[in-house]
């Protein structure tokens, strides 16, 4: 799915050559990639972190649920569940539902983001490239899912 997000005017022929070097290609890199993480393939997931953020700052089943789909996608287009805690994938998905809705959450009373009480790691710095980044890969990906994307978004 990958190859063809990335290279989406180039059919490769299943039956090709090329295509089975390909694919012994990423064979041989999964188990690289496996070896070296000691075949520890556990991910932890976003989402508990959504619900629970979405409930700290009261925010609507339309927003949440929106944010939910949000960490979903980031899960099934990105690889940023394995280069960010889920915490910040969360405040990411969140974001995202923002900007997206054109919902601002006010700052606290005691003057904190939301995002810092998810993960006080978080800056909107952080927030605003992880989101350029997950646009970047939305980008790319293929017009039936970006056309999924859109309508969930747009509540059809």
């Amino acid at each position: 799915m990958v190859y063809s997000m990335l290279n989406q005017s180039k059919q490769v022929d299943v039956n090709s050559d090329e295509y089975r070097h390909l694919q012994e290609e990423v064979t041989t890199y999964e188990m690289v990639l496996l070896q070296t993480l000691g075949f520890e393939v556990q991910v932890d997931h976003p989402h508990p972190h959504v619900v629970r953020a979405c409930q700290l700052i009261r925010a609507s089943k339309d927003l949440a649920q929106t944010a939910y789909f949000m960490a979903h996608n980031s899960v099934l287009l990105t690889c940023m569940c394995l280069e960010y805690k889920p915490s910040v994938v969360a405040c990411l998905a969140i974001h995202l539902a923002c900007q997206w809705k054109g919902i601002e959450i006010p700052v606290s009373s005691s003057g904190k983001h939301w995002w810092e009480y998810t993960d006080s790691t978080v800056n909107l710095d952080t927030l605003n490239n992880m989101a350029t980044e997950f646009l970047e890969i939305y980008e790319k990906a293929p017009p039936k899912l970006k056309k999924k994307l859109l309508n969930h978004l747009k509540g059809k």
